[in-house]
This record gives C-alpha cells, structure tokens and sequence, in this order.
C-alpha cells in the first residue's frame, strides 16, 4: 500500500473533518460511498458535517475511504499541522492513525 504524509488536520467553521494530504488526490473518493469529499480547490479531503458522529469517527472514516478507494494510507507526521482540535480528539486521531500505519 502507498502512503503520503498528512500536511494538515482541522476542524473548518462548518464543523467538518478535513485533511490535507501532502501529494496524493482523491478526486473520485466520493465513489466509496462513505460521505467522504474531496475539495478540487482547497486540495483537501473532508466529512460531512457531524451530527450523530464525532470528529474522531469521522476522521476514522476519512482514512479508511482513502485506504479502501485508493489503496493510500494518509500518515500524521510531527510536521502536521493542526488547527481548531482540541488535545483529546488530537490524542485519539493519532492513536487511530499510529494503528493503521503499515510500518506501526
């Protein structure tokens, strides 16, 4: 499995999940079905907005949309950027994330 490195995690004003990965594109992602967008523009992959779900579950979904569709594991590095997430859901995407890791 291919994997690229995951430049920036954020929660937008709209309350979404978005993840910007560092090469990849997921234009078609939307083909797996799982309420994962991608954003032409803004090069980002992004959630619905939640409403039943936390941003950890969506975050979840989002890396396994990429996984399952583009055979790419989306990976948090120390340089990723983080912006509006709080300390707890931070702890718990990195954990989802440290699992998932091929090389983990």
């Amino acid at each position: 499995m291919k994997s690229d490195k995951i430049v920036l995690i954020r929660i937008d004003a709209k309350n979404r999940v978005c993840i910007t990965p560092e090469k990849a594109d997921f234009t078609h992602i939307y083909r797996a079905a799982m309420a994962v967008q991608w954003d032409l523009n803004g090069k980002f992959l992004y959630s619905s907005v939640p409403q039943e779900w936390s941003h950890i579950q969506w975050f979840k979904q989002i890396i396994t949309a990429a996984s399952d569709e583009y055979g790419c594991q989306l990976v948090i590095t120390e340089n990723t950027i983080w912006e509006n997430v709080d300390d707890t859901t931070k702890e718990e995407m990195c954990k989802f994330a440290n699992l998932n890791t091929p090389s983990a």
